[in-house]
Formats: C-alpha cells, structure tokens, sequence
C-alpha cells in the first residue's frame, strides 16, 4: 500500500481546464474519498487487472496443453479505458486520453515473432473482423470501415498511418483540438 500512489494535480488544475471536462467526477477530487481510500481504490483496481491476467494466462496454457494453441487464434479486447484519479478523475466518462485507450490483444501462431511485443498505433474494435477474417483466409466484404491489423501483428513497429475513427468523426464535425493524433504519438 504504501507504494501505491494517485497521480499529482497541478496546482489551481480546477481552474484551468472547462467544468464539462471534471464533470463525471461530482464530487471532485477523487469523488471525495481520503488519499489512503484512492490509494486503496487502485490497488483494488490493479489486483483486478492482474487476476485477470492470469486468468487468460491459463487459457492460453491449457491451449498448449490440449494441443490447440497452433490452430488457435485468441482475441481479448475490453471496451474502455479507466481513470484512477488522473486529472482528478475515477471511472470512464470522459474524453481524456486515459477513459479512451482499451486493451487489444492478439496471439495466433504465425505471429510468434512479434509475441509480447507492444504496438503503438491507433487501431479500432471496428478492426478486429477484418482482420480475423483476412487471418482466416477468407475473402472480406468490400464495403468494411475497419481494416486488417495483419500487418501489425506481424511487424508491430509497420506503419499504419491513418487517425483512428474517434478522431476522423471529432474532425469532420469540427470538435477537434486542430490536430489528430498520429500513430505513433501518445499525445
């Protein structure tokens, strides 16, 4: 516990940033809980993770197990990030960064190259048909708004150079910030 520790604020942070952007969090900081209850509030969080890792950690060992793990795809995605006291904030409403990245992982075995590798492009949920599919060799409808991450998988560094579609939309209906973000930027 006492390694866990809440993001700093910057001092007179309230003041500077719009109210609608504070506003999932009423009671504001940290809905108004003590330090050492957000302290224990993600350590929860973060047991959390990790008993799920290790959850899908003995899947995929009974996969080896059984025999299977060569013939196997896997795919685990969650649908949304979570703020731990960023910004003053807990749960997934907002629009920051931290509420938006997910986790997207895939194991198959041709891509035993790139296993444990991270990516840092920007990809979509939207993606994941397209590329199980194409995966599967199977011939893709032609009116698709996702593509094949296939490239990705195989070489997590490859370029994979359009805005994700939250972005696009944000842009195209002029509530963008002026600029979208990149792969490769996490800013």
């Amino acid at each position: 516990m006492d390694h866990t520790t809440l993001p700093a604020l910057p001092q007179l942070y309230r003041e500077q940033v719009p109210e609608p952007a504070l506003a999932s969090t009423p009671v504001w900081p940290n809905f108004g809980t003590t330090e050492l209850q957000a302290r224990e509030c993600v350590l929860a969080y973060h047991a959390t993770v990790s008993f799920v890792d290790a959850q899908i950690g003995r899947v995929l060992d009974a996969l080896d197990a059984l025999g299977l793990a060569k013939s196997t795809r896997v795919v685990l995605w969650g649908d949304h990030g979570f703020h731990l006291g960023e910004h003053g904030l807990w749960r997934k409403n907002s629009l920051y960064e931290e509420s938006t990245r997910a986790p997207l992982i895939m194991a198959a075995p041709w891509i035993a190259a790139s296993q444990g590798r991270s990516c840092g492009s920007p990809v979509e949920f939207i993606d994941i048909f397209p590329t199980v599919t194409e995966a599967a060799g199977v011939p893709l409808p032609k009116a698709l708004d996702g593509v094949s991450l296939l490239s990705l998988l195989e070489n997590p560094g490859a370029s994979h150079d359009r805005p994700d579609r939250a972005h696009r939309r944000l842009a195209i209906h002029g509530m963008g910030t002026g600029g979208l973000r990149r792969p490769g930027t996490l800013q």
